[in-house]
């Protein structure tokens, strides 16, 4: 499952290092340096810190920067898991990072780059679940057929870390598509999701429902798609969403109205993107700004495609 979309290989594509890469690579030296200093951090110190770089991030409006600086946040959170491999905080941002890293500033041309980072998305994710809920880890990495029995267990409090576990083996599905142990996963990712939108159908904008409407969206209807099934699940997934998610809008316009040669809802989807107040939710800025330029990329083919 891929919540944020590639920009694309032809837009914000530079891998200059820059001020603030450098800055993580200097604090990932003083952390790691002979002396062990990091081994002697509390973990708690290491987590809080993260959450304010997480929070930074996630309110910077420059995509480019962060797209240059990603690399050593990345490297540097593997560093410290060295050091605190069962910190559950550490573990969910690693998790949340190397996943929103790939689908954001990967092309699908890499096909082998995004294998491994959604791979380590993954093992972050189950190392995640392993101390908050261990049986559905174990059941997640077991066997498909025996996956239904967890179903029942996983509670409300457990939607967040679930859902994150589901999102990075969803791109891990998609990124192994010719995979024959990838695609023995995805009945096991859709009852899981088919479980969340159950206990809290609006978690994280509206995710479940999002995931749905990819999911049927993505083929055409003479291979077995279901496009109306699919707009059910992106109109509620887009009231969950409004103008704080601007992605909904864009995968909307992606897998359904482009799979259905809609041009004008297509149209007027991203143009809505590029109009919408991104200023007005800090918190997922970058989100917006990535769903703003990947909807003007998508305006431009809208020749090629309609």
């Amino acid at each position: 499952m891929i919540i944020c979309p590639r920009v694309g290989s032809g837009a914000v594509r530079c891998w200059t290092v820059r001020a603030a890469a450098m800055t993580a690579c200097a604090l990932a030296l003083i952390l790691f340096s002979g002396c062990g200093m990091a081994k002697k951090l509390p973990a708690r110190m290491m987590s809080s810190t993260f959450d304010g770089l997480g929070q930074a991030i996630a309110e910077q409006p420059d995509v480019r920067m962060v797209e240059e600086a990603l690399p050593a946040y990345l490297l540097l959170m593997d560093g410290l898991l060295i050091s605190a491999p069962d910190d559950p905080a550490l573990l969910r941002t690693a998790a949340r990072s190397y996943s929103s890293y790939a689908s954001a500033f990967v092309p699908e041309e890499e096909p082998e780059r995004l294998a491994h980072l959604y791979a380590r998305a993954r093992e972050y994710s189950l190392r995640l679940l392993d101390q908050t809920r261990p049986a559905i880890a174990t059941a997640l990495r077991g066997p498909s057929r025996d996956f239904d029995r967890i179903l029942p267990d996983i509670r409300n409090a457990d939607v967040p870390d679930v859902f994150l576990a589901g999102s990075c083996l969803g791109g891990w599905i998609t990124a192994n598509s010719d995979s024959a142990a990838a695609i023995a996963e995805q009945p096991k990712l859709v009852a899981l999701m088919e479980r969340l939108l159950e206990l809290d159908e609006g978690h994280f904008y509206g995710g479940p429902h999002l995931f749905f409407g990819i999911y049927h969206g993505v083929k055409p209807k003479a291979v077995g798609g279901k496009p109306e099934l699919a707009r059910e699940h992106f109109e509620k997934a887009l009231a969950f969403s409004g103008d704080e998610f601007l992605l909904t809008r864009v995968l909307y316009a992606q897998y359904y109205a482009r799979q259905v040669f809609d041009q004008e809802l297509y149209e007027s989807l991203l143009q809505e993107v590029l109009d919408a107040p991104v200023e007005t939710y800090p918190q997922t800025r970058l989100l917006n700004e990535v769903a703003r330029v990947k909807a003007r990329t998508l305006l431009e083919l809208t020749e090629e495609y309609f």
